[in-house]
This record gives structure tokens, sequence and C-alpha cells, in this order.
């Protein structure tokens, strides 16, 4: 059974992660909880934000190196898309991590959006999926609800939330999802991973392909650092965050041990 929640991050995917390996849950944005009625979410933008123009990179097999933004994914294709609202967005100053689909051997990670709420409560319905975070999984309503908040983009300014759906290649068929909750901090940024996979697509290695890809876009993106909390007793999850590249630290968070990494310098 895996579960991993970031660490003081107001950012939520899908979180239905308590029993079974691959899933961890990361809190709700803002006040409320996922049986909060809808009436209290304020209306999405009436706008839908601008379309970024569409580009393609392959990337290279290997880590990218540190530093300003390298806009690259090891052994990942990238393609552009329209990214979510929010302050950091509006104010036009965050030039990396715009969201992207994000292609892998098997699978496709695809920006979340609230349409996806439908087919993703069956995914995610499972109340195993609740071993080691409590609660029950949420219903179609909940998760519409969910997802526009999170499209809609964090209020605050330096912070930044991207979550993908993950899906099979072959049949687009989503099995899960991921999170990244990126933090600006001084001149560089930071940032926390989570994943989920539905109970019936478990056991098949999609947990850690799907979090290997998010962890070096980050990096890619610029990130200098990726971490996540791990519950003690989620062996599958500690290694799905080892098969993405984090090390086990010493620190604590709520009862959770923090997994960190950081971009391994190219050499040449």
């Amino acid at each position: 059974m895996v579960s991993l929640r970031f660490a003081g991050t107001p950012h939520t995917l899908t979180a239905h992660d308590r029993r079974a390996p691959p899933i961890y849950r990361p809190p709700l944005p803002g006040p409320g909880s996922p049986a909060d009625p809808p009436g209290r979410v304020p209306a999405p933008p009436a706008a839908p934000p601008a379309v970024r123009p569409v580009r393609v990179v392959v990337a290279p097999h290997r880590h990218p190196r540190p530093g300003p933004p390298a806009r690259r994914c090891a052994g990942a294709a990238i393609v552009s898309v329209p990214g979510p609202g929010g302050p950091a967005e509006e104010r036009g100053d965050v030039g990396a991590f715009d969201e992207t689909v994000i292609t892998t051997e098997r699978l496709l990670l695809t920006p979340l959006r609230e349409e996806d709420a439908a087919e993703m409560t069956a995914v995610l319905g499972a109340e195993e999926l609740h071993e080691f975070i409590g609660g029950r999984p949420a219903t179609e309503e909940e998760l519409v609800w969910r997802y526009r908040r999170l499209a809609a983009g964090s209020p605050d300014p330096d912070v930044l939330w991207r979550n993908w759906i993950v899906r099979l290649r072959g049949d687009s068929r989503p099995v899960g999802t991921v999170q990244a909750t990126i933090h600006r901090r001084g001149e560089g940024w930071t940032a926390e991973a989570a994943w989920v996979i539905g109970l019936p697509h478990q056991g098949r290695g999609y947990a850690g392909e799907a979090a290997t890809a998010l962890v070096r876009w980050l990096y890619g993106e610029g990130a200098a650092e990726v971490s996540a909390n791990v519950h003690p007793g989620n062996t599958a999850s500690e290694r799905v965050a080892a098969r993405a590249g984090l090390t086990l630290t010493g620190e604590e968070v709520d009862g959770e041990r923090v997994w960190r990494g950081r971009p391994i310098p190219s050499v040449g």
C-alpha cells in the first residue's frame, strides 16, 4: 500500500490514496475538503487562458544540467499545451513549468482538466486507496469541484500547481494521476511530487514510470530540488520514490518520511 503526501502545500491532486502500491495524498487546496459543497467554489474564469504555441522537444537520455530552465525531460517527448491560470502566470514572470504532455514508453501524462472527473471517479473509486489517509473516495461531483480548483491555478504568486492524468499510450485509458507543487525560492524553484494509481492498474510499474518522468521534467524545467513525503508503512511508495531518483532523508513531516532528490550534472 502506498501513500505519499506533500509537506505544507495547499495543493491537491485527486487524492485517493491510502491503500495499494503507487499512491499518495497531498492536502486539498485552500479551505474545505472533498465533501464541501460545490457551491463554495468560486466560478472559474470567464475566459480560457491564452493558447501558447505548440512545440515538440525530444530530449536525450541523460539528466538535464542544473541551473536556468533547460526545458528538457530526459527520455521523454514533450508537447506544450495551454497551461492553467493563476497569479504567477498572470504576472507574466513564469517562463518554465508550462503545462505539457509528457510521454514515456507506455504512458501519456496529460494536463488535468475539469472534464476528466467523470472517468477518474471510477479509476480512483476503491476504498483501499484510503488505507493510510482515511476518508473515502470522492464522488464525481466532488472531483469536478476539485479539478476546477486545480485548473484555476494557485492563488499564491510564488506557487504553481501542475497536475496530470496518467494514461496508457495504447488507448489513452486513464490509470491514475501525478502532481507537482512548485515553489519559488528566491531566484530558483523547488518542487514537491506526488502520484496515485488506481487499484486495478497497480503492480505493473506505472507509478514508477510516471513518477520518474515527472521528476525528470521538473529538473529539466529548472527545479533545483524535488521532494515527496512517504508514510513509513508504504513500502511500495518508497520503491517508487527510489526509482524516481529520490533519496530517503532523516526528516519527518506529520509522521511521514521525507524523500529528496536533486538533478545530476551532466558530464562533458
